[in-house]
């Protein structure tokens, strides 16, 4: 069977295939019920105007296709409902139920004094049952009554009951199934407290591991770094420092014995000098004379200048500048010679000194040569106070 329809309720448009046993599922309110009540309103003419999907002015359309026949129904919201049953149109209708399709034989049931609908019960109630709620209890007995001499009835009884042992053996059959289930989630339950308790002791054990796993990579390494200590001990054990307290005067010694050298080289080089100096200085006496002299002439040549003639003053007087150019220049070097002659003896007495310094370099190079302290005379491998 199909059933389909437009504008009905809340669907817009919607259509599903009816085949055997089928169960619709869903949230509240989502349908289900729109779409029993759709194939009730087509089947009993039970579809009220408010059913018009949102009060629109376009009509309801639900159609339903079953055993070979097409029952289609038109429902405005102003107006009456409209069959169209095989290419067949029926109106006015009054809320009856055309013969065509009471002729499909999906309408009541009537037993004895009471009409019966065996496909459409109330919402939320049992299908294919009486209405608690319409019929007294004596009422229900008498169409219990009137079912039970139909052939009908005890077959659907006889059915029934088979069901409802088959039902009761399932029922059985879970029930063992939910106490095993029940068991074992107690079981599982305390095993689960176990896990947890091993899962979290598994945890610390992890922590200390990865610790212990961090030391042992750390002792690792501090047993590699011992092992190549050992020959390094091996060797400073084996290794003796020379005492070098005394290097710090060997080497200002050196220092100044190369002053020494320098100064020596110096004075060599002043030698010519200093001889050049002496041999002129043995001239300074004359010199002394001559320089009196000429201050003489001077004065004299100051006191005859009104009785000699020009001529031979001119004579004289530039014979006289000869002469005291000369004199003057012999001052200077005669000056000179003098500070040389003072710088010569400082040289010599620092040369001197220099020669007994180097004397106890040499000396003292003698004894490191020797392997002995320049200070005590011990050998060099000792610590010397």
């Amino acid at each position: 069977m199909r059933l389909s329809g437009k504008n009905f309720q809340p669907w817009a448009d919607f259509e599903i295939e009816i085949e055997g046993l089928t169960v619709l599922t869903g949230l509240s309110d989502t349908g289900k019920s729109a779409l029993f009540r759709a194939l009730k309103g087509v089947l009993r003419n039970e579809l009220p105007a408010e059913w018009v999907r949102d009060n629109q002015d376009d009509p309801m359309e639900i159609r339903v296709e079953i055993a070979g026949h097409s029952i289609a129904v038109r429902r405005p919201r102003k107006g009456s409902t409209k069959y169209v049953i095989d290419g067949d149109d029926f109106a006015k209708l009054a809320g009856a139920v055309p013969d065509q399709l009471k002729n499909l034989k999906f309408g009541e049931v009537v037993i004895g004094d009471f009409d019966v609908d065996p496909i459409f019960g109330r919402q939320n109630s049992p299908q294919f049952l009486i209405d608690p709620e319409a019929f007294k209890p004596s009422e229900v007995n008498a169409i219990l009554g009137a079912f039970g001499g139909t052939e009908k009835l005890e077959s659907g009884k006889k059915e029934a009951n088979l069901r409802k042992t088959q039902k009761d053996a399932e029922a059985r059959t879970i029930a063992v199934q939910m106490r095993d289930a029940e068991e074992r989630k107690a079981a599982l339950a305390e095993m689960q407290t176990q896990g947890e308790a091993v899962n979290a002791a598994l945890y610390d054990s992890e922590v200390s591991i990865r610790k212990l796993e961090a030391e042992t990579h750390w002792l690792i390494e501090a047993f590699i770094c011992c092992q190549r200590l050992i020959p390094l001990r091996k060797i400073q054990d084996k290794l003796v420092l020379p005492d070098i307290s005394g290097l710090e005067q060997l080497h200002k010694q050196a220092l100044y014995a190369e002053r020494a050298a320098e100064a020596a080289a110096y004075a060599k080089w002043l030698a010519k000098p200093t001889a050049t100096l002496a041999s002129v200085a043995i001239d300074w006496a004359a010199a002394r004379r001559l320089w009196n002299e000429i201050a003489a002439l001077e004065g004299a040549v100051e006191a005859g200048k009104h009785v000699v003639s020009t001529d031979k003053l001119k004579t004289s007087l530039s014979g006289v500048e000869n002469v005291y150019s000369e004199a003057v220049g012999l001052w200077s070097s005669i000056k000179r010679l003098e500070v040389l002659a003072a710088l010569l003896g400082e040289l010599k007495g620092s040369a001197d000194k220099l020669a007994g310094v180097e004397a106890e370099l040499s000396a003292a190079q003698a004894e490191a040569r020797k392997g002995l302290c320049p200070k005590c005379g011990k050998p060099t491998e000792h610590y010397c106070e």
